[in-house]
């Protein structure tokens, strides 16, 4: 009767039924919207506040109400709920039959609406999100790049560090691959060490996200486990130039070697 009669009634929302009425029922009151006078006939139940903001700070009118006060050529969007999920199919086509009736589309033309299900929304999120993790992998790539160059220059320095204690080693029966594996060990180890550091800083700032914003927290032990063998891949790609080379040193101009 609300809408066949295009009444001045609302809705308010828990949240703001209590900003405005904090004092009182606001069941019966007036509410002027737009220098509209709207008498208040409910309130929702609170639904909490989630990642779009409160939920509970909103008002309704009946949509015949809202056509003739703010114009007839907004859009509107209409939520349809299907029985179950067997019936989903035969719902969307019911809707998309009924809206070209009523919207007066003639056969063969293109449906002048939209239709937008779950289906098309996960679609649509999961295209942003594939964008996003593209541009993560692109910087991610070059922070590793440059990552493994300091470590490997760190390496270098390392290996003319202690050129004589390569040669000692070689003079008492060190093999080549011995020294190799130490200083990639070593390599390793240093990536490892900024990996840990990262992961413990990743899932602290992640959960604190997830705190404000009233989420689960949670903690990702695959992705943990992929970030670490990716540093220990780092350790090893950039660590193997200045072991190399650190395996190949003249042992005797090692022993000179101040």
């Amino acid at each position: 009767m609300d809408v066949d009669g295009a009444r001045d009634v609302c809705v308010l929302g828990q949240g703001l039924a209590k900003t405005v009425f904090p004092h009182s029922s606001p069941i019966g009151q007036r509410l002027k919207i737009n220098g509209i006078n709207y008498n208040v006939v409910g309130v929702l139940e609170a639904k909490g506040g989630q990642l779009r903001g409160d939920q509970d700070n909103f008002v309704i009118v009946p949509v015949t109400t809202g056509l003739n006060r703010f114009g007839r050529w907004r859009s509107l969007s209409i939520l349809v709920q299907a029985r179950n999920q067997a019936t989903y199919d035969d719902t969307v086509e019911q809707v998309r039959g009924i809206l070209r009736t009523v919207r007066k589309v003639p056969p063969g033309k293109e449906d002048d609406f939209e239709i937008f299900s779950n289906d098309s929304l996960i679609s649509q999120f999961n295209s942003f999100t594939m964008a996003v993790r593209i541009g993560v992998m692109v910087v991610s790539s070059i922070a590793l790049l440059a990552a493994g160059i300091g470590i490997m220059n760190i390496m270098l320095v390392s290996v003319t560090e202690r050129t004589r204690e390569i040669g000692i080693r070689r003079a008492i029966g060190a093999k080549k691959r011995n020294i190799m594996g130490q200083f990639i060990i070593e390599a390793i180890v240093i990536c490892e060490i900024g990996g840990i550091i990262g992961v413990v800083l990743g899932i602290l700032g992640g959960n604190a996200t997830a705190y404000f914003l009233k989420l689960s927290p949670v903690i990702p032990v695959d992705w943990v486990a992929i970030g670490l063998i990716i540093c220990s891949i780092v350790g090893i790609v950039f660590g193997t130039y200045p072991a190399y080379k650190a395996a190949n040193l003249d042992p005797i101009e090692s022993l000179r070697y101040e």
